[in-house]
């Protein structure tokens, strides 16, 4: 541009690039920028229902009854047992009574259970207290845990009956199991109540000894005779 000319459009527009006017309105504050929530890895807290599910379909095992059944695995005489230390010492706490859930809630949990009870006159309807049914045979869970009870009283009465009719060294003790007599044969021995022992106290008491828990147990056997 030449001395004392006017400066043209072009050399303003040019001016104004090199040297841009400084504005005196304060700078716009940008909003300050807020953290991102990270996603969390850890997963979502599992009830004890839905652990039981997961347990039974992660390890493999095809129904419940599978799991319990490797759960209270009772090991054959003379063979390894596969458990672990942990697993055999947490099936010894249970059925030793060390635990905060006893046998005596499972017992009542499946016994009064309603799907351990078949429907009435219907084909699985059969079994209870039956003495002769093969255990297998009976599907459902009450009728099932009913006639193993009824073994159990029968085999205790049998063995009473069999201890009864057994001789013994003292002639006296030869006696047979007769509750009467026509007087024909001299000096006839006849069973008396007091011979067969076989009362539900007996029954109750036969192969416990006499600790605490023991007596309890007769109690409740023979409140509810």
């Amino acid at each position: 541009m030449q001395l004392g000319s006017t400066p043209s459009s072009l050399d303003l527009a040019i001016d104004s690039i090199r040297s841009p006017e400084v504005s005196s309105a304060p700078p716009i504050q940008s909003p300050p920028l807020l953290p991102v929530p990270k996603p969390s890895l850890r997963a979502p807290k599992r009830s004890k229902f839905r652990k039981v599910d997961d347990v039974r379909r992660s390890y493999g095992f095809r129904n419940l009854g599978e799991f319990l059944a490797t759960i209270f695995f009772r090991r054959v005489k003379g063979e390894p047992d596969p458990r672990t230390k942990a697993h055999r010492q947490a099936v010894a706490a249970f059925l030793q009574g060390r635990t905060t859930v006893k046998m005596a809630d499972i017992i009542e949990l499946l016994y009064n259970h309603h799907k351990s009870r078949p429907r009435r006159n219907s084909e699985r309807d059969f079994g209870a207290f039956s003495p002769t049914i093969p255990l297998s045979d009976i599907p459902c869970a009450k009728p099932c845990l009913s006639a193993w009870a009824t073994r159990l009283v029968g085999n205790q009465a049998y063995f009473r009956v069999g201890k009864l009719a057994q001789k013994k060294k003292n002639v006296r003790s030869r006696r047979r199991l007769r509750a009467s007599t026509n007087g024909r044969t001299p000096r006839t021995e006849v069973v008396e109540w007091e011979d067969i022992e076989f009362t539900m106290v007996g029954l109750a008491g036969f192969g416990l000894g006499n600790c605490c828990l023991c007596r309890r147990w007769r109690t409740c056997f023979l409140r509810h005779a």
